[in-house]
């Protein structure tokens, strides 16, 4: 990521195939402190991976590849207690979704959000 990378703590594991049948938990993690340049390139990243319906989380050694498609819940939190904020984001999909017919509604209502340039 940036220069003022902290180390970062890391899990993964291979996503079984689809086709698999097998039930076996894939996890990924990743923390570190950096400069609000870096959170934006990581962020738009993702948002990348997203938009194309293949997300690649990981290191050179190992990676998690997810697969996002259908609808994707979006979860957005956020808090500040004296001098300490937090923004969580959480989005979630149901892998596999077949048989699955969900209705989409014409528009959807966002929830306000504005980010200004300083």
């Amino acid at each position: 990521m940036g220069k003022s990378d902290k180390p970062s703590k890391e899990k993964r594991e291979s996503i079984p195939s689809a086709d698999s049948g097998s039930s076996a938990k894939a996890e990924f993690e990743h923390e570190s402190l950096q400069d609000r340049e870096s959170i934006v390139r990581y962020l738009n990243a993702l948002s990348q991976g997203i938009a194309s319906g293949q997300l690649t989380l990981g290191t050179r050694e190992e990676s998690l590849v997810l697969h996002p498609s259908g609808l994707l819940k979006l979860s957005v939190k956020a808090r500040g207690k004296d001098e300490r904020t937090k923004l969580v984001f959480k989005i979630s999909w149901k892998e596999n979704g077949h048989g699955e017919n969900p209705i989409v509604p014409e528009s959807i209502d966002l929830p306000f959000v504005r980010g200004t340039k300083n």
